[in-house]
């Protein structure tokens, strides 16, 4: 795992990830490779995937324009009901990967000011993991 390579040569990491599924094969590895402090602030799940992260951080129209009409009709719940994003990626399945190419298009030419507040906040925690240890 590269956590042991970071750890052995000292250098600070932060591990996120989507909670697919897998989260309690990654977390098990990732603590025992670094710690067995489950509480460390270092190992987030803040999504349940990533289509949920792209959603909420701006990215629904450009998922939009991926989902089949009659996907969208199957959607049981409402915009502002708990689960709806989740719902809503679910249904996007066969052109998750054109919608995530995309959303990455359009960081790429947005620049800065098209970066989501969880990703600007992913950078802000790295930041001060590097000057809280003067790296």
């Amino acid at each position: 795992m590269p956590f042991r390579v970071a750890n052995a040569l000292g250098i600070v990491w932060l591990c996120i990830g989507d909670d697919d599924g897998n989260r309690e094969n990654v977390e098990r590895r990732v603590f025992r490779a670094y710690s067995s402090d489950r509480e460390d602030k270092r190992v987030i799940f803040p999504h349940p995937n990533i289509e949920v992260n792209l959603l909420r951080n701006g990215f629904k129209d450009v998922y939009g324009r991926h989902m089949p009409k009659q996907k969208l009709a199957q959607i049981t719940k409402k915009p502002d009901e708990r689960g709806y994003l989740l719902e809503y990626a679910s249904k996007i399945k066969r052109a998750k990967t054109k919608a995530a190419a995309d959303v990455a298009f359009e960081l790429q030419s947005g620049g800065a000011r098209s970066v989501p507040p969880q990703i600007q906040d992913v950078l802000d925690r790295v930041r001060a993991l590097a000057r809280s240890t003067g790296q």
